[in-house]
């Protein structure tokens, strides 16, 4: 049975439906929103060139001004953010160790990575026992910035939704930190002050989230939260 899932939600210009156990289709008739669902395809062929298990999306329809793409259903695991980031330590740990996966064989010296754009487990990323599955590549940019700024940005989006910013949490995102360092996989221009890096990096390229880059949890931490985090971190990376 189809039912519609998401209408326009955040901004954005498209329409998901959902037929439960099957599939989701994604459609849109606005140019932002075509666009996204373009980068989406893209987003998916990409990341399926580091998967053995390819997750099935093709184009069902699309006209000069509309497209309507469908997308294997992917029966996981949705982390329930409420719970608290220490809660959910678990699935940040592994929504890390895939991120090595999937980026940790690209050079850190490059400044055009490819990037997910909204790299959350906050229902972009499904757990299935260890197996780790990224989904919604509507943000998806083949040469949009830094290695390491989607795992960054996952750490702190869940320390924001979190609503604390106590010890063991932060602890937790510094050796979340040092995990990407030490498998090369994180940019330095992330590792001084990462909280205060990873939102000026958005500031400079709103134009990979175009209309929907105010959303993004991360820009409601207060220059004080901003301040105090990094300073924090700052001696935990340090030490």
């Amino acid at each position: 049975m189809r039912a519609l899932s998401r209408n326009c939600s955040h901004h954005s210009s498209i329409f998901v439906v959902e037929d439960y156990g099957l599939a989701i289709y994604k459609s849109s008739s606005l140019p932002r929103g075509v666009n996204d669902l373009k980068n989406e395809i893209l987003g998916y062929t990409w990341y399926n060139n580091f998967r053995e298990d390819k997750i099935r999306v093709n184009v069902e329809l699309e006209t000069s001004h509309y497209i309507k793409i469908k997308i294997q259903y992917i029966d996981a695991i949705v982390p329930v953010i409420s719970k608290g980031y220490l809660e959910n330590a678990v699935y940040i740990e592994l929504a890390i160790k895939h991120y090595v996966s999937i980026w940790g064989g690209l050079s850190c010296d490059l400044k055009n990575h490819p990037i997910h754009g909204d790299y959350s487990i906050e229902g972009n990323i499904l757990f299935k026992g260890e197996e780790v599955f990224i989904i919604d590549w509507e943000h998806f940019s083949d040469h949009g910035g830094r290695l390491g700024f989607d795992a960054i940005y996952l750490l702190f989006e869940t320390l924001w939704l979190d609503g604390t910013s106590n010890s063991k949490a932060l602890n937790h995102v510094a050796k979340m930190i040092e995990l990407l360092k030490v498998n090369d996989c994180i940019d330095l221009f992330f590792l001084n002050s990462p909280l205060e890096s990873v939102i000026s990096f958005m500031r400079d390229n709103q134009h990979i989230w175009g209309e929907q880059f105010q959303k993004m949890p991360i820009l409601r931490y207060t220059k004080n939260n901003i301040e105090k985090i990094d300073s924090y971190i700052n001696q935990r990376l340090s030490l």
